[in-house]
């Protein structure tokens, strides 16, 4: 007997539900935040809350606060509200006593709902720097080498940070930019250009700021050798002046400024772990951090 198979077509239908699910914010959390400057006489410290993820807003200055300073154990303040000249009146807190070197700085801070913040940091010395030189080292690329020698005191551990500025004239009048720099001495961290991490030892690392502690130091002094190139260097545009900033820095203000970059490296690469700000804040976040910044004009 003959079958006969019957093609009977299914209609298969799914449903959707649409629900909106609220996602918990984490607790709002203080930020203190003040880099402080050896030799300032204005000193500004900013204090907000954190603000969601989902949000573009800024997060909002607290003008209601509460801040005391302390220099060497000496108590200075409460530190009043102040008009900072930053477009943002009443919203910052200042302080207009004098940094030295060797200051040690005790910041807290407190608001109504929210525990004490502390943090403590010291202002270090000036850093010593010697024989600068720059040597057109390859005329026909206008390339030039930059020298020069640090000095340390290796029975603790020092940080410093180096860029190099450019002073240019253009048809809207002078301005400063960020020179990059390559070198070849592996010790040396170098940040600020690559969109991806380096991962030392390479050769010729490129960046914008060099990092480095004098923890390999051969001794109290190391020499330092850059390569700068016209084309980076000047822009398209005449270079009066090159400048050589040279600054020693306290632990949490050398973390602050590395993580900083760090982050900014990571944050367009989801295949990196992002790198958070460095933070020395007790009960909430920010950065209190002391630092020395020396120029050096080259001709």
């Amino acid at each position: 007997m003959r079958k006969l198979l019957l093609a009977i077509p299914v209609l298969f239908v799914s449903c959707t539900k649409s629900f909106k699910e609220e996602l918990p914010n984490a607790p709002d959390q203080l930020v203190l935040n003040s880099l402080l400057n050896a030799g300032d006489s204005l000193n500004i410290i900013s204090l907000s809350k954190t603000n969601s993820f989902l949000t573009s807003n800024r997060p909002p200055l607290l003008a209601d606060g509460f801040i005391e300073w302390s220099i060497n154990g000496a108590p200075f303040g409460p530190i009043t509200p102040c008009d900072s000249s930053q477009g943002e009146p009443y919203a910052h807190y200042c302080n207009t006593q004098a940094l030295r070197e060797g200051d040690i700085i005790e910041v807290k801070a407190n608001y109504p709902g929210f525990e004490e913040l502390y943090a403590r940091t010291q202002i270090p010395d000036s850093p010593q720097i010697e024989n600068i030189r720059l040597e057109n080292s390859d005329p026909f690329m206008a390339t030039h080498t930059l020298y020069f020698d640090i000095q340390s005191d290796t029975r603790k551990k020092e940080y410093f940070i180096v860029e190099v500025f450019s002073q240019t004239t253009n048809f809207f009048g002078q301005s400063l930019h960020e020179v990059q720099l390559t070198t070849k001495d592996v010790t040396l961290e170098m940040l600020g250009v690559s969109s991806e991490l380096i991962d030392l030892p390479i050769d010729d690392p490129i960046g914008l700021k060099c990092f480095f502690t004098n923890e390999l130091f051969n001794g109290s002094s190391k020499t330092i050798q850059f390569s700068l190139t016209q084309t980076v260097i000047g822009g398209g545009f005449s270079v009066d002046k090159l400048f050589l900033f040279v600054t020693k820095c306290s632990p949490s203000y050398y973390e602050y400024q590395r993580s900083k970059l760090l982050n900014r490296l990571t944050d367009s690469n989801p295949f990196k772990i992002p790198v958070q700000y460095h933070s020395n804040v007790k009960n909430g976040i920010g950065v209190i951090a002391g630092y020395n910044l020396k120029i050096e004009a080259l001709n």
